[in-house]
This record gives C-alpha cells, structure tokens and sequence, in this order.
C-alpha cells in the first residue's frame, strides 16, 4: 500500500510526524488505531534482503510508545515474525511497551492492506493462536529494511576498496574498514548495525587513528 494509499509510511516518515504532533498536540485529532509492520525488506530472500537491519525492533518500540504517550486511548499493533532485543536494557524496555503502555505484539505478517471507510483494513494471521485477523487502523507505518547509501559506490572507487554481496563496505566482523593505513570506516557504512555497535566502531578507529600518532611521534625520535 505504500504510495498508493496515503495513510501508509515508512518509519523515518512517521518519525517526523510524530514530531510534528507532539509540537502541535493540541490540535491533533489523535488517530484511533496505528499498525505498525516490522521486517519489511529484511529477512526475506524473495521480496528484500536476507539479513536482519537490527534497529527496526527498538525503534518500532519507540514509535508505539511515544503514540501512546501522546494519545493513551489510540490502538497500536505490532506485527513481527519476532523480536530481537538483545541490547542492554532493551529487553526491559520492549516488555515495558507490551505491558505498561499497552500496545498488541501479533506475532505475523500481513497479508494485506486495503482502504475502508475512510481507514485501512489490515489483514493478517496471528500464528501464535493460528488464526486469521483483520484490524481497521488509520495509519500504517513500514519498518523498512537497511541498505547501503548510494554515496557508498563513490567511497568504493574513491578508495579502492571492496563491498560485500549486499553493497555494504568489506570489513572484518566488529572492526572498522580500512583503506590503506590512514583511512578507516566505521558504523552503518560496513553492515546494519545499531548505535551502540556504530559507537565501538567508531571508538576503534579513533584507538587505531591515536595509535598512528603514537607511531609517527616514535618515528620522529
């Protein structure tokens, strides 16, 4: 449904709108019912990419439990396969979500999307009960999956480095890349990666970047 019916967004777009209605709560009309689909374009080899982009569960979270902070009554399901919280504290917080703020973890994808009386009809399997169910919501919003930056092709050349099977920048597991000895690439560049990862990678080159100083000042003696 996306680009075809306006109450479907991916999440980057639903960020800004709840910004734009958390500036301007009280004018919003609160919306009755938001779904929220995880996983769209990950982890799945026939329609996206194979690999898990590792932000979609908690920011998924976040976006459900700010609509609720804003407007407590406004429905909000999650449809997941599962969920992946395997940060510090991020188990605690996705539990805080399900059972404080109240919004329906479904486990299952949707099926499909279609407009009624001036919503949508989300239809869906719940595999947990294995059975069938439809929801009427007003907005529809898209975890959508992690790919390479088209800028990552021009770094690629620029470099001349390699690139994975997926587009991301070659790099060994957990470490930052490298082009020769003085260039290094860290974060979301190398792979899917959550901010804390980006935060070790970044901490690495910087480790690695004090080293060389260290190295051209014993040189110089």
């Amino acid at each position: 449904g996306y680009g075809i019916y306006p109450g479907v967004m991916d999440a980057l777009e639903f960020e800004n709108q709840l910004k734009d209605w958390s500036a301007h709560k009280s004018q919003t009309e609160a919306p009755g019912a938001i779904a929220f689909f995880k996983c769209v374009g990950s982890r799945d080899r026939s329609k996206g990419n194979p690999y898990c982009s590792k932000i979609c569960c908690m920011y998924t979270a976040k976006q459900a439990g700010l609509v609720k902070e804003l407007f407590p009554e406004t429905k909000c399901y999650v449809f997941y396969m599962d969920y992946r919280s395997a940060g510090k504290g991020y188990e605690e917080f996705v539990r805080s979500v399900i059972e404080e703020k109240h919004v329906h973890y479904i486990r299952g994808r949707a099926s499909k999307v279609l407009p009624q009386n001036n919503r949508l009809l989300v239809r869906a399997e719940d595999t947990l009960m294995g059975i069938p169910i439809e929801v009427e919501v007003d907005k529809v919003v898209l975890a959508t999956g992690v790919i390479p930056r088209k800028e990552t092709a021009r770094l690629v050349e620029a470099f001349g480095i390699n690139t994975d099977q997926y587009g991301f920048i070659e790099s060994e597991f957990g470490s930052p890349a490298k082009a020769g000895k003085r260039v290094f690439f860290a974060g979301g560049c190398n792979f899917a990666i959550e901010l804390p990862g980006a935060q070790y990678q970044g901490a690495a080159a910087a480790a690695e970047v004090i080293n060389l100083f260290y190295q051209d000042e014993q040189e110089e003696r």
